[in-house]
């Protein structure tokens, strides 16, 4: 039980990151390449991809999904310790504080 939600900052970690690489290139292509091929073309820059999603985009739910797939994994775990009186043990007291911390950072970190 105390892995789990190592387990689960991890994969949230990989995934948000993966939404912060996408939303870089998004921006490259909307306000750098996008611009220079339509004025090369001669035509509406809003004719390109990116210009058009960020018009037309609806808002996902999918990020906000994985955090709080990672608070609820953590917080079940944490729940599960503490009231565990089998498992009384200086690691089982202060993983869930670090895991605490971890999520907030996570979270604080990938929701701009």
């Amino acid at each position: 039980m105390i892995a789990a939600p190592l387990v689960s900052i991890y994969f949230t970690v990989l995934i948000l990151y993966s939404y912060r690489i996408h939303s870089v290139l998004a921006a490259y292509l909307r306000h750098r390449l996008e611009p220079a091929i339509a004025a090369a073309a001669g035509s509406d820059p809003m004719l390109e991809w990116e210009q058009f999603y960020s018009q037309n985009a609806v808002p996902g739910i999918r990020k906000t999904f994985f955090i709080t797939g990672l608070w609820v994994v953590t917080v079940t775990t944490a729940g599960y310790l503490f009231t565990s009186s089998a498992l009384n043990t200086v690691l089982v007291t202060f993983s869930p504080i670090v895991y605490f911390v971890a999520c907030a950072v996570i979270t604080w970190n990938f929701s701009q």
